[in-house]
């Protein structure tokens, strides 16, 4: 019985232990494409979005999303996040397929 129980402690700290460095890295990405060290309250905004079952691929794309239309802000990353979740958009596929359907929108308008 103790075998079980260390091996099931082993796995939980190695699971707490991959969750912090990729915690780590959305962070540091975040300061890196915004350019300047995130506040306290914008590190608790995304750890929010982090619990709110918001893939990190998903923070990484509305993230490349903000800075290739050059708003740097953490709000404007949660209304793509916000818009993106309105219209069930989970996945990197997903959102390739949203913005051909909007370029296709704006040709035939």
């Amino acid at each position: 019985m103790d075998i079980f129980y260390t091996k099931l402690f082993n796995l939980i700290i190695d699971s707490d232990e991959k969750k912090e460095v990729v915690d780590t890295d959305i962070f540091s990405l975040c300061e890196s494409e915004l350019g300047r060290t995130l506040s306290a309250m914008e590190c608790e905004i995304i750890k929010g979005w982090l619990n709110d079952n918001i893939s990190e691929l998903l923070l990484q794309e509305a993230l490349k999303e903000a800075v290739y239309n050059d708003a740097k802000s953490l709000k404007y990353i949660d209304r793509i996040l916000y818009s993106w979740k309105q219209k069930g958009i989970k996945t990197k596929e997903d959102i390739i397929k949203d913005k051909r359907n909007f370029r296709n929108s704006k040709k035939n308008s």
